[in-house]
């Protein structure tokens, strides 16, 4: 008989945390907050072309819907995650909270893509809700029920996904786009009043000062990388404008690690929980990538003409129906990984994670019929809600409870980025090989792309072999 695994955790007992009344309703209401956000992402994706008829503008200007969304995210999650840590995480969530209903808000009456971008800026800030409320779980939850909320939260934001994409077709056919703002705004509102009375105050254990310098260099650094990586596809991955982008962004990040490994208070403790949370975000990119080349690929086999040789010739509204096995496996392996831990461990896990982004990955690339795809997306969503929930859980155990927040927020800025390098990449490989004489991606792009993704997912599968043994339960 083996050993009993063993773990070297942090301490996680009810001592370690601020003292706080837990509230009933706090996962639920934090809960519903990711859920109604991730729903107005999603109904977003298919709704872009009506978008840019409606408002008059071209694709180059579109893509900015989702960068400035995206861009916001990254750019804000490590210094929200770290004021999260040093400040009031309750006021903290407020305001964010507030910041993002004023960009729905915006978006809901827009009327030029400038207005717009200007939203998805200020509403990409609700990007750190997930890290947010990890924290304050960690802070006023008992143990036996953080993990559980862990899942709870990751789960509803597949749950969400599923429900926009679900939502998408029947609101752009019926009514101006701008009611894909107006409908979550409602609830967000009903939802951030609900919040304000729910959450507990959860103050710093210590006040230290921000890395001010470390977040502009970071932010900068990104922001060129994703610039960069938004111009690729039209301009080319070997212009001179990418490479110089590229460049500058490799320069400021190695400025930035080379500082925070200086400074007596970083805003990214790069030693932070040791091999594991730098395990932990690899595996985030590959998911990020692997995930984002999904939302690509299933939207566009369903929508083009059967007389592409893989199209289904449908709608918004078939792509939805195909991703809501992901949205609905995810929330359910969100729920169950607690008890998967409790049967193989938390090393092993991550790597049936691994393993199904894997074969997700790898059936996408083999078949693009409707069967396969059924496959593709239960596999993809069930990975998700085992990895995203088992390396929350990883963090909690590995990272002092005044650094949880900043750790999520450093594992999901990771996945972020490795999204938008899966957007980007995966559109440039299909802007790359149109059918002849016609502005659509032929069967080998798709296949291409699906084997790019399938080469990153398994960074993943690999990244979980070598995390050390975790103790069970």
């Amino acid at each position: 008989m083996n050993p009993p695994e063993t773990v070297p955790a942090v301490s996680s007992s009810p001592s370690d945390r601020v003292a706080a009344i837990e509230k009933p309703l706090l996962v639920p209401v934090l809960a519903a907050l990711a859920t109604v956000y991730t729903v107005l992402e999603s109904m977003l994706g298919p709704a872009v072309p009506l978008i840019e008829s409606s408002l008059h503008t071209t694709t180059a200007a579109g893509t900015w819907v989702f960068t400035g969304l995206t861009l916001a995210g990254i750019v804000s999650t490590p210094l929200v995650t770290r004021l999260a840590d040093v400040r009031n995480k309750r006021s903290l969530l407020l305001a964010v909270w507030t910041i993002a209903t004023v960009g729905v808000l915006v978006g809901s009456v827009a009327p030029d893509i400038q207005t717009l971008a200007v939203g998805q800026v200020l509403q990409g800030v609700g990007l750190t809700t997930i890290p947010l409320s990890i924290a304050i779980f960690r802070e006023s939850l008992p143990d036996e029920r953080l993990k559980r909320a862990n899942g709870v939260i990751i789960g509803a934001t597949s749950v969400g996904s599923a429900i926009g994409f679900l939502l998408a077709g029947p609101v752009t056919d019926s009514w101006d786009f701008r009611w894909l703002y107006r409908l979550p705004l409602i609830v967000l509102v009903v939802l951030l009043l609900a919040a304000f009375k729910v959450v507990p105050s959860i103050p710093a254990r210590r006040r230290e000062p921000v890395d001010v310098a470390g977040a502009a260099l970071l932010g900068v650094s990104l922001t060129t990388l994703l610039v960069g990586l938004t111009l690729a596809p039209t301009h080319g991955w070997t212009s001179a404008l990418f490479v110089l982008c590229a460049a500058a962004a490799a320069v400021l990040f190695a400025a930035f690690v080379g500082w925070e490994r200086r400074t007596a208070h970083p805003l990214v403790d790069l030693r932070l929980g040791g091999r594991v949370v730098l395990t932990v975000c690899a595996i985030s990119f590959a998911v990020g990538w692997a995930n984002m080349t999904l939302f690509v690929a299933v939207p566009l086999i369903a929508e083009v003409p059967k007389a592409t040789g893989y199209g289904l010739g449908g709608t918004a509204t078939l792509a939805g129906w195909l991703l809501l096995p992901m949205g609905a496996l995810g929330a359910v392996a969100a729920g169950v990984t607690h008890h998967v831990r409790r049967t193989v461990g938390a090393r092993g896990t991550m790597i049936a994670s691994g393993l199904l982004l894997l074969g997700s990955m790898l059936v996408l690339t083999l078949s693009l019929a409707l069967p396969a795809l059924i496959v593709v997306t239960v596999m993809m969503g069930a990975g998700l809600g085992l990895g995203l929930t088992e390396a929350l859980n990883l963090l909690a155990e590995h990272v002092p409870g005044d650094r949880v927040a900043s750790a999520s927020g450093l594992v999901f800025m990771v996945r972020n980025t490795g999204s938008t390098f899966g957007a980007q990449v995966g559109g440039s490989i299909l802007a790359s090989s149109l059918l002849v004489g016609l502005p659509i991606a032929s069967r080998h792009g798709m296949e291409i792309m699906s084997a790019v993704a399938l080469a990153v997912a398994a960074v993943a599968a690999l990244g979980a072999v070598t995390l050390p043994r975790a103790r069970r339960g």
